[in-house]
């Protein structure tokens, strides 16, 4: 997952900038929409993109793909290359465990540092909602001059719109104090308002209602948006300076990255459980001293909970926020969101809450409390019940197909293929029956049959099928009807298993691709 792409050395503007997309975290305020196998960045919350699909394409348009790096999970990596294949696949990084923002940083800057020692970062989180393209581009250039004209640390920054207790805050000096309180241009800002940069005086910590009250009247802090601009030798120099714990954990993987023929995955899943978790503001940013701010010109939201929908999406005329088949009655100032097909979710007589429905698991609580999920999801854990935070959750008592496929072993015939495997339970003169296990990222060839019909149900993972041009993401329990003739292939977003009845036509498969080279 480290091979360079051809294109990486320069980038669109020829002085070798570089985006790395931080996708990791689990998303877990966003539950039970957001679960652990598919978190809150791979969701769809605006339109027809994910959030990790916006940042890329955000990302695109001050570097090239090629220099484009997302940092995730090795549990999303699947999900990663299904949602942006434009990034090239050796341009995804892997941490074999999360462990907050400083090691991905630190990583990512020593597989940038391997093909251009002198680029420059811009390191920009997977979920934030930023509306307008021309001030986020304008506010990225002024910040990278400035990392190139100060040699610092950069960050941008968020005029804030309201007394919020759940960002950090960064202080400005005293002279600088009426950049902040100056309204971006226009509804989202314009590039001219971000031009100028500002020396950062301290980063405050989360603080309390009333402090944060004290801060927006004095209209000398920005919200701290966590995205960052710096050339890859200023962070390196800082990560060794701040944490050097951190810079001395990830030495293996660097050198692994800058001898080539290095085992990479093999360094980083020895070095990188034992790294302490630190974030970058904390390790890095709270303790150097060449730091600047660039002001944002762009309306923005870190769409960290349920409460950030009616911050930028439209409400009704009583206030809420109504997503699918909902019906609130009497109901005001809260966010209704149906996502289980075909089910009506009506309130009444609500105001200020959250009523989030999925098809296993409904969440009822109130805007204020909206933010502390994680409180609920530790119980859910403490009383058995974590099977809940993922996509695919099983009920008590029942037996996982996959462990049924393991049982057959004595009594079937099992074929291993290169994208997973098939278990033949049944063979007659009129058909036959087999259970396939696509493994995440795999998929079978793209093929059509003469004869031979088939009929697929899907029990276990999530995949995507292509049926004759078109794209169908396909959860259980669904069943696929595969008439002669049909082009079709599967394509496996994690691990899928599937059972397929056909006709008895075993030899009768037309590959037009296939991944491993078969005819």
């Amino acid at each position: 997952m480290f091979k360079s792409s051809p294109d990486l050395r320069k980038g669109a503007t020829g002085i070798g900038v570089y985006a790395v997309i931080m996708a990791g975290g689990s998303g877990e305020r966003f539950w039970p929409l957001s679960r652990t196998d598919r978190p809150k960045q791979f969701l769809n919350f605006f339109g027809e993109a994910t959030l990790l699909q916006e940042a890329v394409r955000r990302a695109r348009l001050i570097t090239p793909p090629g220099n484009v790096f997302i940092v995730t999970g090795r549990a999303h990596f699947a999900l990663v290359r299904q949602q942006v294949p434009g990034v090239p696949q050796g341009n995804v990084i892997c941490e074999p465990v999360g462990r907050d923002t400083a090691p991905c940083i630190a990583i990512a800057a020593a597989r940038i540092r391997a093909v251009d020692p002198d680029g420059v970062m811009v390191v920009l989180p997977s979920d934030h909602f930023i509306r307008d393209d021309d001030g986020f581009t304008g506010t990225i250039r002024a910040a990278i001059q400035t990392a190139k004209d100060t040699g610092g640390l950069v960050t941008i920054g968020i005029r804030p719109t309201r007394p919020e207790t759940g960002y950090g805050y960064i202080q400005l000096s005293e002279a600088a104090g009426e950049a902040a309180r100056e309204p971006a241009a226009g509804a989202g800002g314009g590039a001219s308002a971000a031009a100028h940069p500002i020396r950062v005086e301290r980063f405050v910590e989360k603080p309390l209602l009333e402090r944060a009250r004290e801060y927006l009247a004095s209209g000398r802090y920005l919200w701290n948006s966590g995205m960052f601009v710096w050339t890859v030798g200023a962070i390196r120099g800082a990560i060794e300076e701040c944490i050097p714990e951190i810079a001395a954990g990830i030495r293996p993987v660097e050198e692994a990255i800058g001898g080539g023929d290095g085992d990479v995955e093999a360094a980083m899943a020895s070095c990188f459980p034992s790294l302490r978790k630190v974030s970058i503001d904390y390790g890095v940013m709270e303790r150097a001293t060449n730091v600047w701010v660039v002001p944002a010109s762009f309306e923005w939201d870190d769409v960290g909970s349920w409460t950030a929908l009616e911050r930028v999406l439209s409400l009704d005329d009583a206030g809420n926020q109504v997503t699918g088949n909902a019906l609130p009655v009497s109901t005001t100032n809260s966010i209704i969101g149906s996502h289980a097909t075909g089910r009506l979710v009506a309130t009444f007589g609500l105001d200020g809450a959250v009523v989030v429905d999925t098809p296993d698991a409904v969440l009822v609580t109130t805007k204020d409390r909206a933010a502390d999920l994680k409180e609920l999801l530790a119980e859910m854990q403490a009383r058995g019940l974590g099977r809940y935070q993922s996509s695919s959750p099983e009920g008590a008592g029942k037996v996982a197909l996959s462990d049924v496929c393991d049982a057959l072993s004595g009594c079937c015939r099992f074929v291993e293929k290169p994208w997973g495997r098939e278990i033949w339970w049944s063979v007659t003169g009129q058909f036959a029956g087999k259970i396939l296990q696509v493994k995440a990222g795999h998929s079978l060839s793209l093929q059509y049959h003469r004869k031979k019909h088939e009929t697929m149900l899907f029990v276990e993972g999530e995949a995507r099928m292509e049926i004759d041009g078109r794209q169908l993401d396909v959860k259980p329990p669904r069943i696929v009807d595969l008439p002669p003739g049909v082009v079709h292939r599967v394509t496996a977003v994690t691990n899928v298993t599937f059972l397929e009845v056909s006709t008895a036509d075993l030899d009768d498969i037309v590959r037009l691709e296939d991944s491993y080279g078969r005819p």
